[in-house]
């Protein structure tokens, strides 16, 4: 049966993201395990950054150093982020892609109106009272009115644009009572997608859910179902945006393990790395047909698949399968 397989691009303009940490189609969130916090910030001053002048803000509550420390070690200036918005020419370094970001603030017109939260374990009952000692992530993000749907049933209202999504260090990798991985990273993403979904007036109702990634979180979102594609800053450095068009009550989880049987004697784990997410429902519909040499996670172990199985990019697989028909 020949295969096609959808390779759409998406170019979504979007916010560099910070997370810290390690960190089915449309699944359902579950019972949240955080709770999160909406910060209100005051003017502080103001600094410009070319011939724009940009507002300074504080956080109410003594956030920001929350979030400076927060966010390391990945950024020297990481609260400038949640300080200024998506203005990250604030920030030195290889990885900031400054000239294009210097391009881009002179475009904007003010600085994005940021809404932001911090997070704190509320407990397996939800009931756990909220405690700085507790806090687990903080996110930020941007929202606009989108022109391209209107109020048509199942059509996109809104751009919402992550700015900053952070874990402490020391709740990296942490583990619940049960000791299975807390999953914070994770678990502050999906609050974020459930507070920038919780206006939409109908399950019918879409946003456009986006973010540029920093370099050091690439891996943990090349693991997520989202779609990603990449571009060359003028640094000659590459940039990933990740994106997905998410309804009330939808979750964004890690993409379920895919395999690939060569049918001589090695079995490979798909690495799909910055892909178009309709490429990965493709293959994960394959696997679970058990068509092409696709392999899903329930029938790994009848071909020897498993978690050490060496990994094949994405890319193969599809030259492969193509080669096969």
């Amino acid at each position: 049966m020949k295969r096609s397989i959808d390779m759409r691009k998406h170019i979504i303009a979007s916010g560099l993201v910070a997370i810290a940490g390690a960190l089915g189609c449309m699944p359902r969130i579950v019972a949240a395990e955080i709770k999160c916090k909406s910060v209100a910030v005051t003017e502080a001053g103001t600094k410009t950054v070319g011939s724009v002048k940009l507002t300074r803000l504080r956080s109410e509550d003594g956030f920001d150093h929350v979030i400076g420390n927060m966010c390391q070690p990945d950024w020297t200036h990481a609260d400038d982020y949640w300080r200024y918005g998506e203005y990250y020419p604030l920030h030195d370094g290889p990885t900031h892609q400054r000239e294009d970001a210097d391009k881009f603030v002179k475009t904007r017109p003010r600085p994005p109106a940021m809404q932001r939260y911090v997070c704190w374990d509320a407990g397996a009952d939800g009931n756990k009272p909220y405690a700085p000692a507790r806090i687990v992530g903080a996110f930020a993000y941007e929202q606009a009115s989108t022109h391209t749907a209107g109020d048509t049933p199942g059509g996109i209202v809104k751009d919402v644009q992550l700015h900053v999504l952070c874990v402490p260090p020391e709740r990296r990798g942490e583990q619940d009572t049960q000791h299975r991985p807390a999953n914070w990273g994770i678990q502050t993403l999906n609050a974020a997608v459930r507070h920038a979904t919780a206006s939409l007036l109908s399950d019918q109702q879409r946003i456009r859910f986006s973010l540029r990634s920093h370099a050091k979180a690439t891996g943990f979102y090349e693991r997520l179902d989202m779609s990603c594609t990449e571009d060359t800053a003028s640094d000659g450095q590459p940039t990933k945006t990740f994106s997905r068009t998410l309804a009330k009550n939808e979750a964004i989880e890690r993409r379920k393990a895919i395999y690939y049987d060569d049918y001589q004697g090695t079995c490979h784990r798909v690495h799909f790395g910055c892909a178009d997410r309709e490429v990965y429902l493709s293959l994960l519909h394959h696997a679970n047909e058990g068509e092409d040499g696709l392999v899903d996670e329930q029938n790994a172990g009848d071909h020897n698949c498993g978690s050490d199985s060496p990994p094949i990019e994405v890319k193969a697989v599809l030259e492969a399968l193509r080669g096969a028909h």
